[in-house]
């Protein structure tokens, strides 16, 4: 009776685990805001996702597809073995006390990454908060940061600092 009891209990254990770790389909869209320090951009934004959420136990959760700001679309960009510079920059950032982010960019002909941008994504997705490094089709001349749901650079700015407090 016992055996019958443990085993039923494990592949309920098993069947919980195998759903958390499965991705979950992300397509949501945030009112946001853009903005830069120096007060060049000051603007409201859409901001959609769409990709998967890779859940885990043990560490943050990752995000895996696409960041569309206004209508500008930009590919998430994972941290592969072999990718030396931003596996140095993930661990910065674990060592500095800061959340994990996801890291945007786009993929060159030869198979290098050139990295455009990161957010910070909270678990229950219920708030981002992100930097985009001169993107040419939104702002070619600026380094922009944003965040959501926000409504104006200061409510932006709150969110951005709890995301990376995280």
């Amino acid at each position: 009776m016992k055996r019958i009891i443990v085993s039923v209990i494990g592949v309920l254990l098993g069947i919980a685990l195998f759903h958390y770790w499965n991705p979950v389909m992300v397509d949501r869209t945030y009112q946001g805001w853009l903005y830069t320090h120096d007060g060049a951009v000051n603007e409201a934004a859409e901001i959609r996702l769409q990709g998967y959420l890779h859940r885990s136990l043990v560490s943050h959760h990752r995000y895996a597809g696409k960041i569309i700001v206004n209508d500008i679309p930009i590919s998430t960009v994972r941290s592969i073995p072999g990718n030396i510079a931003m596996l140095w920059l993930a661990i910065r950032e674990r060592w500095g006390g800061q959340g994990s982010s996801n890291y945007l960019g786009i993929v060159t002909p030869d198979n290098l990454i050139q990295l455009r941008g990161g957010f910070y994504l909270a678990s229950d997705l219920s708030a981002l908060s992100g930097w985009l490094q001169q993107v040419e089709s939104l702002f070619p001349e600026h380094n922009v940061n944003f965040a959501a749901p926000a409504s104006n650079r200061e409510v932006s700015m709150a969110v951005d600092g709890r995301l990376r407090r995280r």
